[in-house]
């Protein structure tokens, strides 16, 4: 695999690498300070916290992956993380929003009217079971559509030289006894 990745593209899968391991980091950073300022933890919250704890954990595997250079597997589970933050909604007491990293989300909130806004933010993560909150908001975070279409290239980039690799390229036959003239080429 080695021979295969340009300069540049190793410094591409670096950056998606520290990015997701730093992006899992700060979440679970910003999760132990939510749980500091949280009085009681009932069996629900105590499973929404291991839900986050497993998703920013699943964004820092992703990243080492790419660093131990499992470029194949993690750019694999790398596109998973990025498709898990690319719908956000609340609807009908439920939410989910994962966001490891950045966002930047496109959002319709038809609760009162139809407002459409735009938010950036850092690592979130917002899963809400039966609440009784009537919400009707949908967001789409494009930057996590970008990230997506950013891995699918690396990918097919890996794969387009893989092929150059293995195919050897067929180097024509000069004979050097048998000379060419170039008005006979032209001519044909």
């Amino acid at each position: 695999m080695e021979q295969i990745l340009t300069a540049q593209l190793k410094r591409r899968i670096k950056k998606l690498a520290w990015y997701q391991i730093a992006g899992g980091i700060f979440g679970i950073v910003m999760l132990i300070y939510t749980l500091a300022q949280t009085g009681v933890i009932d069996g629900i919250t105590l499973l929404l916290i291991a839900t986050a704890t497993l998703l920013y954990g699943f964004s820092i595997y992703c990243g080492r992956l790419l660093t131990r250079d499992e470029i194949r597997n993690g750019l694999c589970m790398s596109k998973i993380n990025q498709v898990l933050q690319i719908v956000q909604f609340a609807v009908g007491g439920y939410a989910y929003l994962y966001v490891s990293g950045t966002s930047a989300v496109i959002k319709i909130d038809l609760s009162s009217g139809t407002d459409v806004g735009f938010d950036i933010a850092l690592s979130n993560l917002n899963l809400t079971i039966h609440k009784k909150e009537e919400l009707i908001v949908l967001g789409i975070n494009v930057l996590a559509i970008y990230l997506t279409y950013y891995i699918i290239r690396m990918e097919e980039e890996i794969a387009e030289r893989e092929l150059l690799i293995k195919i050897p390229i067929e180097k024509p036959e000069i004979d050097p006894t048998n000379e060419i003239d170039p008005l006979d080429t032209l001519q044909s």
